[in-house]
């Protein structure tokens, strides 16, 4: 019993080794986008730097912390029996040891766990690619963890006398003196990570940011847990308390972030007296189908126009970002390729609404369409290594269209957003100077990581978004059709996010949300949504009576958001990204934002409005629904279908597929935690399939006037005939690919990119594609 009583002792002397090995382990082995970060091309020299920098800041920092506190703390268990002693020194020298070797086990399980996730995938290239790489770092963190154990041995042998003891390694001094040297380390690296979090991340490389944000603050931290113990005051503790108040005055940290664009100027001097629809930010709704019309040159006659084109792209961070590029840039490649057969879709798309990394999919693609060059190919300029297809022949992101948005959408968006969330938003210290913060918070850090990867690409300058005179992609403004885009039309942009306070959409677009869309000034668009402008621009009330029927008026006066911003807001995933907090003018708070997910994750509900006027102008109209969410059975095909997980309704066998009643848990914590939020994501994503449902109903029964497209992810990619290839197919693999859980988050695997891009070659895709191309014909 004294033995487990030191023990345990000891445990807690070295709590803060624990503690990080512990969330170490729930992540790496719990978090299937943790595993993620495995599946990259981590071979040869990545490899190596990936098992030292897991050696230098995780594993022998966890070790020098366990030593120096069981070192430094020798009150335990009073007993002078020589046989407890003897079992007393083992715990206190081997304790330490072990606990530094547990990061290397922890690793190695979670490289079992990634590799197992490729099971399924057959012989496709970059999962093969993927197992290779997952074998070097294998031996990698293996050789890293015998260099652990050798120099373990090597510490052994001086100890017990069994090695000579002249020089530096007999000198006393060289154990603090190696401590110094790490915290030294540590200290720069948290400042260079807090201060410059995207530089810092784009260094070390996302896979190697865990083991450093694990293990890197121990060394300095723990001096202060051993002063802790020897004052008997939690100074830790202390420390994190005095943090959180410090970063509770600062209560414009999560503000959203606004200026005042080139065009702003010209809107305010357009605004009050006479509306310029060319100076104006937000068009009105029949400007904008005006200028549609006329870009498809049926603006005298609507029987004459084509099809109007609208897309909505369901939320899910970077996997729907980059399904969306996938399915849009595939579709400018066909359509442009042959320009006798189909109308070009960068021109037919009317309206594009999204939510969280839907949004961002369309910012992107949005931006692309904006900065493309004469003659309608793609303004990217060069490939990134973190693209499945970067060493690709076949493949040209200068040329192609798919290509070009899969490389603007397969970054790195998340590293910087972590490095953030776990540091310098701890530490929001406010600015002396007055209202405002000494740095950003992790959505504009997440903001940032996307400006710099699309001005890498596209213009060969990986920066942020520099003065307000910066219209480079995704630095442009929201709005301003008239000023930005002169010479050809745009898709319309409707990027939604969610109200904490009302739980409204919160909707940053072009057109204004007040408008009728043509019918009485009293029937309005949008009645329960609110426009991002509307309350950036939120003033007293005062004199009311003067302002009836003026829905518009002082929309001007707020402040300009930039493409990045916006979609950002929408983009507000819980505990990536906080609330964004929106100001008035005089920097009241006016609304508190989300992700757009939380009220309507499909995009299709800001949709709906547009729909009824353009069938009512008589126009036909074709929706394109990108859903994100991983499909794991297909109706009729039983080997897809989970059968174990589900139960069959004998009632309604149909109903069995579609309803996917799951066989359920027990467990005294599913009912106490687990139950109200998990009915909570439930209803949420059940009022989505209810309103996709609705709108494909309403739509295919007005026949050859309206038709709705569906385009999905499945976690079980059934492919075509061998000598069959969907239109959009390429590098077809087959003949079944079993896609596993594809993780949600905002970097990607090429293995979970690739798995993406063969969605275009699913057969229960096919049909849809081949009946958005059919829409795009001209006749």
């Amino acid at each position: 019993m004294l033995i487990l009583n030191h023990a345990r002792f000891r445990l807690w002397h070295c709590r803060l080794s624990l503690l990080s090995l512990l969330a170490g382990a729930a992540l790496i082995l719990l978090v299937p986008q943790i595993q993620d970060l495995f599946l990259e091309r981590l071979a040869g020299e990545a490899a190596a730097a990936y098992a030292l920098i897991l050696l230098a800041f995780w594993a022998i920092p966890v070790h020098l912390a366990a030593r120096h506190a069981v070192s430094d703390m020798r009150t335990g268990i009073v007993e002078d029996r020589a046989e407890f002693q003897r079992w007393a020194q083992s715990i206190d020298l081997w304790l330490p040891r072990l606990l530094g070797l547990l990061p290397f086990a922890i690793v190695a399980l979670g490289l079992r766990g990634a590799s197992a996730e490729l099971d399924g995938l057959g012989q496709l290239k970059e999962a093969k690619e993927a197992r290779e790489g997952l074998r070097h770092l294998s031996w990698a963190v293996a050789g890293s963890a015998l260099a652990y154990i050798g120099y373990i041995a090597l510490r052994h042998l001086i100890r017990i006398g069994r090695m000579p003891t002249q020089g530096l390694l007999a000198d006393s001094r060289l154990s603090d003196w190696i401590q110094k040297t790490y915290a030294l380390i540590a200290m720069l690296m948290f400042f260079w990570a807090f201060f410059w979090p995207l530089d810092f991340t784009a260094t070390i490389g996302r896979a190697a940011l865990l083991p450093v944000l694990l293990g890197a603050w121990l060394p300095f931290l723990t001096p202060l847990a051993i002063v802790s113990q020897r004052w008997h005051w939690p100074l830790v503790a202390t420390a994190v308390a005095l943090a959180v108040l410090l970063s509770s005055l600062n209560t414009r940290f999560h503000d959203v972030r606004v200026y005042e664009s080139p065009h702003w100027l010209a809107a305010q001097l357009a605004g009050d007296a006479k509306r310029d629809p060319a100076a104006a930010r937000q068009a009105l709704l029949a400007e904008a189908l005006d200028k549609w019309r006329g870009a498809n040159d049926c603006k005298a006659t609507v029987a004459d126009c084509p099809r109007v084109m609208l897309v909505a792209a369901q939320g899910g961070a970077s996997r729907a970002a980059f399904l969306t590029a996938t399915v849009l840039g595939a579709l400018l490649d066909a359509t442009r390729a042959e320009p006798s057969k189909y109308g070009d879709i960068g021109r037919r798309i009317f309206a594009m609404s999204g939510a969280s990394g839907g949004s961002v999919g369309l910012a992107l693609t949005r931006a692309a369409l904006a900065e493309g060059h004469v003659g309608q190919t793609p303004p990217c300029g060069r490939g990134d290594p973190m693209w499945f297809a970067n060493e690709s022949r076949d493949r040209d992101p200068t040329k192609s269209w798919r290509a070009c948005l899969q490389v603007l959408a397969a970054g790195d968006f998340l590293s910087p957003t972590v490095a953030g969330l776990f540091l310098r938003d701890n530490i929001a210290i406010p600015s002396p100077a007055g209202p405002g913060t000494l740095y950003p918070d992790r959505a504009v850090l997440l903001e940032h990581s996307l400006e710099r990867h699309y001005n890498g690409i596209v213009h060969g300058d990986p920066t942020p978004c520099g003065e307000p005179k910066d219209e480079r992609g995704l630095c442009r403004a929201v709005g301003y059709l008239g000023g930005h885009e002169t010479s050809d039309w745009l898709p319309l942009l409707f990027l939604n996010a969610t109200s904490v306070d009302t739980g409204r959409p919160i909707v940053a677009s072009e057109i204004e949300l007040g408008d009728s869309g043509g019918a009485s000034p009293a029937i309005v668009l949008y009645p329960f949504s609110l426009n991002v402008f509307e309350l950036l621009s939120a003033r007293e009330f005062d004199n009311p009576a003067d302002e009836v029927g003026r829905y518009i008026y002082g929309l001007e006066r707020a402040p300009d958001l930039r493409l990045s911003t916006a979609a950002v807001l929408s983009s507000r995933f819980p505990v990536i990204s906080p609330s964004g907090q929106l100001r008035r003018g005089r920097g009241q708070l006016t609304a508190r934002a989300v992700d757009g997910g939380y009220y309507d994750n499909t995009g299709l509900h800001t949709l709906q409005p547009i729909i009824d006027v353009l069938i009512d102008r008589g126009l036909r109209v074709s929706v394109v629904y990108l859903t994100n969410d991983a499909w794991d059975y297909e109706p009729g095909l039983e080997r897809r279908t989970n059968r174990d997980a589900y139960w069959y309704l004998p009632g309604r066998p149909w109903a069995s597929l579609n309803n996917r009643v799951a066989k359920l848990s027990e467990s005294l914590l599913s009912r106490l935690s687990v139950d109200p939020l998990q009915t909570l994501n439930a209803a949420r994503t059940e009022r989505a399939e209810l309103l996709k449902d609705d709108l494909s109903t309403s739509l295919t029964a007005l026949g050859e006037k309206a038709s709705f497209r569906e385009i999905r992810v499945s976690q079980h990619v059934v492919l075509d005939d061998d000598d069959v290839s969907g239109p959009l197919c390429i590098d077809k693999p087959g003949p079944l690919l079993i896609a596993g859980k594809m993780p949600m988050n905002w970097w990607l695997s090429p293995v979970v990119q690739r798995l993406l891009d063969a969605q275009m070659c699913a057969g229960e895709n096919d049909v849809a594609i081949q009946g958005i191309l059919s829409d795009l014909e001209k006749h």
